[in-house]
């Protein structure tokens, strides 16, 4: 049934234009930000933060559970389905295309889009199908209360890392698979299993990869045409391999 769900979350994703996932995070970021500005930031307000988040994730897993043996778990699956609609957002196949990079110089753009497309689609898919719909709203909470451009490293930010390692990890390695992967061994090798921030060498593995296929002469609209097709592969390998796990494994 996962594979149903998450094949029908893509379907709907396709043709939806309403951005739900924009809306929960805007409603609740904006809920976040007025107890910070009504408060004074101390650490008691991290902690009551924390607390609402887990006393939220608490109930959640209770209704869950109770829900999963009410008539044949179809309540389960369609709380499932919403949450995952509202924590999963596909990066735009035009986002890519529409991005003028140089593969020779460091795209900060590229790493934003890259955490973006780990944060609200690679991540949340990876914890559904390992753990279920308690660790994907898990995940959720996790992307909302850390913000997604905060510089200081403290443990919530270590919680982020630490959520994205794995779904990071298997993204950089299916991108070195789809392009020189022999070429790559020596980057996998030397940060594959290092505890930080997935983003840096998934962007690293995809500028190479960029770069192979290109002439160093290249026009940016041509850079911008690999690195779509490029990520549109990526995005196939990832859907293929969890599909493949909610098959055989989970």
């Amino acid at each position: 049934m996962k594979l149903l769900l998450v094949l029908l979350v893509c379907w709907i994703h396709s043709r939806s234009t309403v951005p739900l996932r924009q809306v929960v995070m805007g409603l609740m970021g904006q809920r976040l930000q007025a107890t910070a500005i009504s408060e004074e930031p101390t650490q008691s307000l991290v902690w009551k933060q924390w607390g609402i988040a887990g006393g939220v994730l608490v109930l959640y897993a209770l209704l869950m559970f109770r829900l999963s043996s009410l008539t044949w778990g179809l309540w389960y699956d369609g709380i499932s389905l919403l949450t995952l609609l509202m924590f999963t957002e596909p990066i735009l196949p035009a986002e890519w295309a529409g991005m003028d990079l140089s593969v020779a110089e460091t795209g900060v753009s590229l790493q934003a889009l890259l955490q973006r497309w780990l944060n609200q689609w690679i991540s949340p898919l990876f914890w559904y199908v390992f753990l279920g719909p308690v660790a994907l709203l898990a995940y959720g909470i996790i992307t909302i209360i850390v913000p997604a451009n905060a510089q200081e490293i403290g443990y919530r930010q270590k919680l982020q890392v630490f959520m994205d390692w794995v779904p990071g990890r298997c993204m950089a390695l299916a991108v070195a698979l789809l392009t020189h992967f022999m070429a790559r061994i020596e980057i996998i090798e030397q940060r594959f299993l290092v505890f930080e921030d997935s983003i840096p060498m998934l962007g690293t593995l995809v500028q190479l990869g960029i770069q192979a296929e290109l002439d160093h002469g290249s026009k940016p609209e041509q850079t911008a045409s690999a690195l779509q097709n490029l990520m549109h592969r990526v995005g196939i390998f990832a859907l293929v391999v969890l599909s493949l796990l909610t098959i055989y494994a989970l």
